[in-house]
């Protein structure tokens, strides 16, 4: 796993490290561990790739709490730990999603339980990633959010739970073949849906979201044949 350490005291960075080293001997695990000194370096450098952020709020040039907005950005999936002098800033955590936040001067065993529930929640969540090339890089999602995927004009649109339509580079077939595990079909040339979003079955068609996707002539017998497997898998 990767952690990214986003402090700007030195002191504070070398103590979580030291414990982040405790940890990995006493769970027989290893991470790779990143440095930044401020919230701007982070998210300048950030790729979809980090496992755990662990997160100084007070920083120069961009604090953790906008660095943060910026993160969730780019990556929905990644756990975010806030670490703060004061607790009142860290309530609006869930703004961005963190899963919790350790208050200095941060003590081993709160730290190591903290770190015990991101592994967890990296662990049960990395079967269910998925990473699409953007403009700029890559994106990670988690594949229980998209609804379906279309493309047009040699453009993949990724219609997302939340109403979020993300634009990325592909084709179709490669993300079939990404996918096919992951209980998607491909009803027509264009499109490819999460059968478990599907609301509504028709003669020429699928329903997800109030959305008619169409089930064309030559993908139907495919499609119908893979969508009753998947439904019969769910009794």
């Amino acid at each position: 796993m990767r952690i990214a350490i986003v402090e700007d005291e030195s002191k504070s960075a070398e103590l979580l490290i030291s414990y982040i080293r405790r940890y990995e001997e006493e769970k027989s695990i290893r991470f790779e561990v990143l440095q930044y000194t401020d919230g701007s370096s982070f998210i300048t450098d950030y790729k979809a790739s980090i496992d755990i952020v662990l997160m100084d709020i007070e920083m120069p040039h961009l604090d953790g709490m906008s660095a943060a907005r910026m993160l969730r950005e780019m990556d929905e999936e990644v756990c975010l730990i806030f670490i703060t002098n004061m607790a009142q800033y860290a309530i609006k955590g869930y703004e961005v999603r963190a899963i919790d936040y350790i208050v200095k001067p941060v003590r081993y065993f709160p730290f190591s339980r903290m770190l015990d529930k991101a592994v967890y929640l990296r662990e049960r969540e990395a079967k269910k990633e998925y990473t699409i090339a953007v403009k700029g890089g890559v994106r990670r999602l988690n594949t229980s959010d998209i609804m379906y995927i279309e493309v047009r004009n040699h453009t993949l649109f990724y219609f997302l739970q939340d109403g979020q339509i993300i634009s990325g580079r592909g084709t179709i077939t490669e993300e079939k073949e990404r996918l096919q595990k992951k209980d998607f079909a491909q009803p027509s040339k264009s499109f490819l849906v999460n059968m478990a979003k599907i609301e509504a079955i028709r003669k020429n068609s699928v329903v997800i979201a109030q959305n008619e996707i169409p089930v064309s002539r030559t993908h139907k017998v495919a499609f119908m044949q893979v969508l009753a497997d998947y439904m019969g898998n769910q009794k």
